[in-house]
C-alpha cells in the first residue's frame, strides 16, 4: 500500500476535545463528531471537492509543461514535455546514496600508464556502480584503442584543451566506453574536468565556446547529462588584470554554458567546483553564490570534502597539519551556513577525500614536494589525496563532519571518491586493482561510520526534543511530527545498515 493510500491526521485538526468526541464506547461502537460538523469547521482550501483524494486528483500549472510560445496547449504530449527536463529534476531511486558506491577513474590509476578498461573492469569487480570519466582517460582511449581509420588526422579543439585529437576520435571513444560501462553495469555520473572555462576574458572566453560543444556532444555520447567545470586558477592574463574585481564575468559565461548545455534534449547539466587554490573561487560559499546568480536549473554545485576542509580548517604547511586561527570554530560555522543557506537539491555531486599530514610541513626546502610557482594546497591536493578512513597512512581531516553537515541537510545524490596522489600516479602492473580494493574499504568504512554519526546525532536530538517535551507539555504525536524529528529518521534510514 502507498503511503497516500494511508491518510493520518492529528484529531485536533478535526476539532476541539472539548466539542468534538473520538472514542470507543462501551458497547464497542465509536462516537464520532459528524463528519459535516468537522467538514465545516475546515478553512474551505483544505475541503476536497469530492470524495477523492488530494492525490486521485494531479494538477499542474500549465507554464511548467512548455512555453506558450513553443509548445501546444492541445498537442504537447506527456512524453515530449518529459524528454526535456533535466534528469536532476527525476526522482532519484529510494536508495541511500552509500548504496551507490562511486570513484573517479584518475583515482584507479594514472591515464598514461593503466588502461581505462581495467580500471572500469575493477571498479565493478570491487562493487562500485557509478564512475566520475576523466577526460585524460578518455583520450587515452582513444589515442591506444582505436582502429586505425578511427584515430585522429587533425586538431579540432583550441590550443588550451589539453588534448590536440579530433572530435570524431573523442566521440567514437565515448560511444566506446559507454558500451563497456553498459557491460560492467556502471553509470558514468560525470565527464570532468572541463577546465579554465570562466572568468576569462571575453575574446579568450568566445574562443573557448567550441570546446564546450563538443564536451556536451560527449557527455551524450558517453549516456551522462553531467560536466564538471572547476574553478580557475590560471594566472589572470594584462586584460584579465584590468576587469573589475568581481565574479560577474564567471556569472555571465556560466549561464551562457549552462544555456548551450539547456538545449540538448534532455539538458546537460553543469556542476560548479571551487577548488581551493582557485583565482578567483576558492571556497563552496564563492562557488554557490554564483550558482545562485547564474540562476538556471542546470547549473549546480560540486561539495568536495577536501577543498572544503583545505579552505578553512586544514594546512600542509603547517606542523600540526591545521591552521592557526579558529579552525574548529571556522568549520563549524562553515557547515552551518551549508546547511541553513544551500538548496541541497542543487548540490548535484559531492566528492569524497582525506589528506596525508605531511612531515616535515609542505615548506620549500622542508619536503621535497615543495613545487615552486605552483599553489601549495594544488601540491597538496595532487600528490597528498587518500580515501577516507586511511589513517595509517596519514589521514586526518574532519570528513565526517563534511558529510554529517549534507545528509542532515537532505542530500541523496552521487557521492564519489576522488583523490590523487603521488602513488596512484605510478606505474605499478597491480596498481588499479589495490587502489579499487582500497577503495572498496573506505567506502565500507565511510558508511559504517556516517551510520554510527547519525545515531549519535539523532540520540542527542531526541534527547533535546524530550527536554522540551518536560519543560512544554508536548503531546508524542506531536514531537513525532516535528521538523527535527523527521528529519533525523530519515538521514538514519537513507543510510542503512553497513555492510
Amino acid at each position: 500500500m502507498s503511503s497516500f493510500d494511508r491518510a493520518p491526521i492529528a484529531t485536533i485538526s478535526l476539532g476541539s476535545a472539548q466539542h468534538g468526541m473520538v472514542g470507543v464506547g462501551g458497547g464497542g461502537e465509536t462516537e464520532w463528531e459528524t463528519q459535516g460538523a468537522v467538514a465545516s469547521a475546515l478553512p474551505r482550501s483544505h475541503v476536497p471537492a469530492s470524495a477523492k483524494s488530494t492525490f486521485d486528483r494531479s494538477a499542474i500549472a500549465t507554464v511548467s509543461l512548455g512555453s506558450a510560445q513553443r509548445h501546444s496547449l492541445e498537442r504537447e504530449t506527456p512524453g515530449a514535455v518529459a524528454s526535456r527536463l533535466p534528469r536532476a529534476h527525476v526522482p532519484a531511486p529510494a536508495e541511500s546514496p552509500f548504496d551507490r558506491p562511486a570513484i573517479a577513474t584518475v583515482s584507479l590509476g594514472s591515464a598514461q600508464h593503466h588502461s581505462l578498461a581495467d580500471k572500469l573492469a575493477s571498479a565493478a569487480q570491487h562493487g562500485f556502480k557509478g564512475v566520475e570519466l576523466c577526460f585524460d582517460d578518455l583520450t587515452a582511449y582513444a589515442k591506444n584503442h582505436l582502429k586505425d581509420a578511427e584515430k585522429p588526422r587533425s586538431s579540432a579543439l583550441s590550443p588550451s584543451t589539453p588534448c590536440q585529437l579530433e572530435a570524431t576520435s573523442l566521440s567514437n571513444a565515448a560511444s566506446a566506453i559507454k558500451s563497456i560501462c553498459q557491460l560492467h553495469k556502471l553509470d558514468i555520473i560525470c565527464l570532468q574536468p572541463l577546465r579554465h572555462i570562466e572568468g576569462l576574458d571575453p575574446i579568450d572566453f568566445s574562443s573557448r565556446l567550441k570546446d564546450v560543444n563538443l564536451w556536451i556532444d560527449l557527455a551524450v555520447d558517453l549516456g551522462t547529462d553531467l560536466v564538471l567545470i572547476p574553478s580557475n586558477f590560471l594566472p589572470k592574463t594584462f586584460a584579465e588584470n584590468a576587469a573589475p574585481a568581481n565574479n560577474d564575468r564567471s556569472v555571465l559565461q556560466l549561464r551562457q554554458i549552462a544555456d548551450l548545455g539547456a538545449r540538448n534534449t534532455p539538458p546537460i547539466r553543469f556542476v560548479f567546483e571551487a577548488l581551493a587554490w582557485g583565482r578567483d573561487i576558492s571556497d563552496w560559499e564563492q562557488s554557490w553564490d554564483v550558482v545562485q546568480q547564474v540562476d538556471r536549473p542546470n547549473l549546480g554545485v560540486c561539495i568536495d570534502t577536501f577543498n572544503v576542509l583545505a579552505k578553512v580548517w586544514a594546512d600542509p604547511q603547517m606542523r600540526s597539519g591545521i591552521q592557526e586561527e579558529q579552525p574548529e570554530s571556522r568549520l563549524d560555522a562553515s557547515l552551518r551556513r551549508l546547511k541553513a543557506g544551500v538548496d541541497v537539491s542543487k548540490v548535484f555531486l559531492v566528492q569524497v577525500a582525506d589528506a596525508e599530514k605531511l612531515e616535515p610541513p609542505l615548506n620549500k626546502g622542508e619536503n621535497e614536494l615543495w613545487v615552486d610557482g605552483q599553489p601549495t594546497l594544488m601540491t597538496w591536493s595532487r600528490g597528498c589525496r587518500l580515501f577516507y578512513g586511511e589513517t595509517a597512512l596519514g589521514a586526518y581531516m574532519p570528513v565526517q563532519r563534511v558529510l554529517t553537515a549534507l545528509l542532515d541537510s537532505g542530500y541523496q545524490g552521487w557521492i564519489s571518491h576522488e583523490i590523487f596522489n603521488r602513488g596512484i600516479n605510478g606505474a605499478q602492473v597491480d596498481a588499479v586493482d589495490e587502489n579499487a580494493a582500497r577503495a572498496a574499504v573506505a567506502w565500507d568504512n565511510m558508511k559504517a561510520d556516517m551510520k554510527k554519526s547519525t545515531m549519535t546525532t539523532l540520540i542527542s536530538k531526541q534527547a533535546n526534543m524530550q527536554a522540551d517535551v518536560e519543560k512544554k507539555g508536548w503531546a508524542d504525536d506531536e514531537l513525532a511530527s516535528s521538523p527535527a524529528h523527521s528529519s533525523t529518521t530519515l538521514a538514519t534510514e537513507s543510510i542503512g545498515q553497513p555492510q
